[in-house]
């Protein structure tokens, strides 16, 4: 069980955080009139949109064997690199340090990932994508939560705001991916270990 566990807990993580992120995130009320967000029509959503698919690819190698695995994680590596362009080359209005350190992680993370696969590690580089994939989308999700709830103390009584169930459940998904992934991080350093023995 715990074979396809990983994988497929990943990739139901993955489409978890998809879906959630077309989502509404946040809902507004006025008094005369509500407004709300879908997670797509922000950067943060876009960007756990872009996570989603590293997670998912993610997942389709943690499924796979030998050859088709490298290939597979090879390809998860060339999607973290496309993510980390279309950040620092579409999203200006972002901070730049928040670009720009992003774009720095994602770079170590391929550079470490070629690594792995150059040592045949395809589960390993899978696992490592992922997690960052996740982890990045948990942090994307915590931090708009945060800043919606600054925004709802500042307004006072004049308006009032709720957190949408596409925050929720691409919360849930990268916990559930994260959760998973770390397990298989785990599981291919241990089998290192006790090859060495």
């Amino acid at each position: 069980m715990g074979n396809l566990a990983k994988p497929l807990g990943v990739i139901v993580g993955a489409i978890l955080v998809f879906r959630g992120s077309y989502l509404t995130w946040v809902s507004v009320d006025v008094g005369f009139a509500t407004f709300s967000t879908t997670g797509t029509e922000t950067t943060d959503g876009e960007l756990t949109l872009a996570a989603a698919r590293v997670m998912f690819v993610a997942g389709l190698a943690l499924l796979l064997r030998g050859r088709a695995q490298l290939a597979v994680a090879f390809v998860g590596l060339v999607v973290a690199g496309h993510a980390a362009v279309v950040l620092v080359t579409d999203y200006s209005d972002m901070p730049g340090l928040q670009v720009w350190s992003t774009a720095v992680l994602v770079a170590a993370v391929i550079v470490g990932g070629l690594v792995l696969l150059a040592r045949n590690r395809g589960e390993l580089t899978a696992a490592l994508v992922g997690f960052v994939a996740a982890g990045y989308a948990a942090i994307v999700l915590v931090n708009d939560y945060m800043d919606v709830r600054q925004r709802i103390a500042e307004s006072g009584d004049q308006a009032s705001a709720t957190v949408g169930l596409g925050v929720w459940l691409t919360g849930i998904g990268s916990l559930i991916a994260l959760g998973m992934l770390i397990w298989a991080i785990w599981s291919a350093m241990r089998t290192d270990q006790e090859a060495l023995v």
